[in-house]
């Protein structure tokens, strides 16, 4: 019987399915994959490849999986949760969870046999320290425990005076900081391994999942989306979400892609990373302090992963309602919408959607075209849809956790509808006319997303065939030789006093727009 090794993956719940595919991709994976909510397992038969879990672009951590267990005592009272953790690491065979830490930390100096067994302090040691902070003791790891509990605290009661039933009622009777303090002692009694809260080699994870218990040792003792982005502005997305909207798109060789609301540029630098730049991306915003963040994102980007060449795509102000591009010259957009909450206001987005998904769907390639949008603002999206005249249909709608808070992704699909110049004259008198007729009565979200759906699955079954997609199309765009940029209707754009106009199709005007 040959040796597996479990490792699981935390992830942003709702994109467990794009972790899934990357793992299959990546690492060629026979074994079955187990998706549950913002948890992926999977099993390595070999630790050659150990290094390479790392570099998932889906995952937030990955650990190796040292015990798994259901256990009814976590419902009783404190008391018997308390004798229960305290024994948990006596239960555990920890020799395959720490060959996989062992093997990923291959440079850590420890013995990694010698580990299970028990160190055991001189009577006369003192700790020492330098600047404040505990000295590690050679050959002996340092290690801390974080616990995660979810599921119903002791003393939580039902909302609005409901009934609920026996399994409902059932309770933990304690908290995740009582049991990382019960495991920790009771680890540190077993193996004589240090506690240390901050300069630590080895992290225990405790996943307590209502009676499910894991434990794990974790690979990543930082987030891994905490990559690319060196200029945080006020909502930068997180690397990994912007990884899965990229791969929603299924983005292709040559590919030219823009994020018109871009922030400081997480969405097209993380595409174009992933890519390996064989992809153009254009990041783009109409303010310019974001602007310049995403500019200096994508200039320190070499130096923070460790590359001589940059990324191939570039950062430049525009009006995402109003582009500076030929009608049917990008592939794919894909951006992160304002939420109506830390920026901008659900009033404000009535207006806002429908003239961006209409501005998107002018730039994009009928037929191919493809575009993800994030938004907490659901409603306000699925109204703007219906605004866009059969120019997309819905090709898929996850619903993301981000912070606590839910979030919805629409992946869309161009339909093979011609653009017509003068659906942009009649857009903002019917969003009016819809605002005032929705003031009078709403049937809610559902009805909302059910009535676009109507208006917009006509046109998918004339959608079925795309066209390929042109790799000359980035080269193209930046040689300079018919560049996409263009003065679209230039009267038009000095009336709506945008902050500079692109009047040449030059490569060399996009970049004096930078200034």
């Amino acid at each position: 019987m040959s040796l597996e090794f479990s490792f699981g993956c935390s992830v942003v719940t709702g994109l467990e399915k794009i972790t899934v595919e990357e793992l299959n991709q990546n690492l060629n994976l026979t074994s079955q994959i187990d998706s549950r909510r913002g948890k992926v397992f999977f099993k390595l038969s070999s630790l050659a490849n150990v290094h390479e879990l790392t570099k998932l672009r889906s995952v937030e951590h990955v650990f190796s999986v040292v015990h798994t267990r259901e256990s009814e005592d976590v419902y009783e009272n404190t008391e018997l949760a308390e004798k229960f953790f305290m024994r948990l690491p006596d239960r555990i065979d920890w020799t395959e969870g720490l060959k996989s830490w062992g093997a990923y930390y291959d440079k850590s100096g420890f013995d990694v046999d010698k580990l299970k067994q028990k160190f055991v302090l001189p009577d006369d040691y003192k700790p020492l320290f330098t600047n404040g902070r505990k000295r590690k003791i050679t050959g002996v790891p340092a290690f801390r425990v974080t616990a995660s509990r979810t599921g119903e605290r002791e003393g939580a009661s039902p909302t609005n005076g409901a009934q609920v039933s026996n399994d409902e009622s059932k309770k933990h009777s304690f908290t995740s900081d009582q049991v990382a303090k019960w495991f920790g002692a009771a680890v540190n009694n077993k193996f004589g391994w240090q506690p240390n809260m901050k300069n630590f080699d080895m992290e225990i994870i405790i996943y307590v999942n209502d009676s499910r218990i894991l434990v794990g040792l974790l690979l990543t003792h930082e987030a891994l989306h905490r990559r690319n982005i060196s200029a945080f502005g006020h909502t930068t997305l997180n690397s990994t979400i912007a990884f899965g909207l990229g791969r929603m798109c299924n983005l292709k060789t040559g590919d030219i892609l823009i994020d018109p609301m871009c922030g400081s540029g997480a969405i097209p630098i993380e595409c174009c990373a992933y890519r390996k730049s064989d992809i153009f991306g254009i990041s783009s915003e109409i303010s310019h302090n974001p602007a310049e963040k995403a500019r200096t994102n994508l200039e320190k980007y070499p130096e923070l992963v460790g590359l001589k060449r940059g990324l191939s795509m570039d950062v430049a102000r525009f009006d995402a309602t109003f582009l500076p591009l030929k009608t049917a010259s990008v592939d794919v957009v894909i951006t992160d919408l304002p939420f109506g909450l830390r920026v901008g206001s659900k009033k404000s987005n009535e207006e806002l959607y429908p003239k961006v998904l209409m501005e998107a769907a002018r730039i994009v390639k009928p037929a191919s075209g493809r575009g993800a949008f994030l938004t907490q603002d659901k409603r306000n999206f699925i109204k703007a849809i219906t605004h866009c005249k059969g120019y997309w249909y819905v090709a898929n709608n996850p619903h993301i956790n981000m912070g606590g808070m839910t979030a919805a992704i629409f992946v869309l699909t161009r339909t093979k509808k011609q653009f017509l110049q003068n659906d942009f004259k009649n857009l903002e008198a019917e969003v009016k006319e819809h605002h005032v007729a929705s003031s009078v009565g709403s049937n809610g979200y559902e009805a909302d997303i059910a009535s676009s759906c109507i208006t917009v699955e006509s046109s998918k079954d004339n959608n079925s065939q795309s066209e390929e997609v042109s790799s000359s199309a980035g080269a193209s765009l930046v040689s300079g030789e018919d560049t996409v940029f263009t003065a679209v209707d230039e009267e038009e754009r000095k009336k709506q006093n945008l902050s500079f106009v692109l009047d040449s199709t030059s490569q060399e005007s996009v970049e004096s727009s930078y200034g």
